[in-house]
This record gives C-alpha cells, sequence and structure tokens, in this order.
C-alpha cells in the first residue's frame, strides 16, 4: 500500500519523487497525485515496472510542469487499463514532459486527454508516450484539440477517438 502523497507544490526542487515506487511489482493502487506545479522530472519512472498496477490516480491536475516530470511514469505496468486524466492546462518549454508515460503498458486501452497540443508539439512532449499500448483501444479528446499524430506520439493507431468537453476548473472535485 502506497502512503499518502499530499504535497500540492512539487516545485521547489527536481527529482522530488523520482522512481520512488519503482519495480513495486505487488503495487495495485496508486496515491493520489494533487499537484499542480511539478518540477523538472518529479514523477519520472514514479510507478515504471509495477507490474500488478491496475488503478492509478484518478486525475493529474497540473498546471505547470517542467522537463521530464511524467517521463516513463507507468512504464511497463502491464496491468494498466484506464491512464490517469490528463489535464494539464498549457504547454510551456519544457521539454519531454510525457516521454515513453505509458510505453509497454500493453493492457492500457482507454485515456481521457485533456490536453490541448498540436502535432507540431506532440513528439517534441510526448515521444513513446504510446509505445506498446493495447492495439485497440478509446481516446477520448478535448474539444478543440489539435492532435493529428498518431502512433507512439499521438493518438495510438486503431483506436476509437471520442471528443468531449471539459472544463478543467468545474469538471471534477478534488478535496
Amino acid at each position: 500500500t502506497a502512503p499518502e502523497l499530499p504535497e500540492d507544490y512539487l516545485a521547489w526542487g527536481d527529482y522530488c519523487y523520482y522512481a520512488m515506487f519503482k519495480n513495486c511489482t505487488s503495487l495495485v493502487t496508486a496515491p493520489y497525485l494533487p499537484a499542480w506545479a511539478v518540477a523538472d522530472s518529479s514523477y519520472r519512472q514514479m510507478f515504471m515496472g509495477c507490474t500488478s498496477l491496475e488503478n492509478p490516480p484518478y486525475i493529474l491536475p497540473c498546471d505547470i510542469i517542467d522537463d521530464r516530470c511524467y517521463a516513463h511514469m507507468f512504464a511497463n505496468c502491464t496491468s494498466l487499463k484506464r491512464a490517469p486524466i490528463l489535464a494539464q492546462k498549457f504547454f510551456g518549454l519544457a521539454e519531454a514532459e510525457y516521454y515513453a508515460m505509458f510505453s509497454g503498458c500493453s493492457s492500457l486501452n482507454y485515456v481521457e486527454c485533456y490536453l490541448s497540443y498540436t502535432a507540431s508539439q506532440s513528439y517534441y512532449h510526448t515521444g513513446y508516450m504510446f509505445a506498446g499500448v493495447s492495439q485497440t483501444g478509446t481516446f477520448v479528446l478535448m474539444d478543440g484539440a489539435d492532435i493529428s499524430a498518431t502512433g507512439h506520439a499521438g493518438i495510438p493507431t486503431g483506436w476509437n477517438v471520442e471528443k468531449r468537453s471539459f472544463d478543467p476548473e468545474n469538471e471534477y472535485l478534488q478535496i
């Protein structure tokens, strides 16, 4: 069982929770991660190799994230079927924030993505994000988002796309 991680501001230092639960093969449920500001590599490899992980945090509600903060976060979590809701409001100048975040998650077949990034940004921020996920699934995309990239850096090839409206300020009550 993971401890509570109530910190909502992780921008005070790099590598805050880096690889914290890496290879915890018995971990089934991840803790809630309320941080709205995340420094360089703070969640990087946090759950990498947690092969029993089925319940990720419900939502990753970030406003400000830095380089590689989610890189490889859930890589090789082979029991993970649903991604946490990805609700970062804006992409800044950071690099590879979502790099290989779900790579090797062979059971992953449902993603709600309320990021608003364009095709020109997608590889820069999301390279290999969905490499090795399920060949079929559902990708929920925010109305107005322009994600024309497919495959490992965008909408996984073979997945259905659903468009939905989303207001991050009012959609989810977080306590």
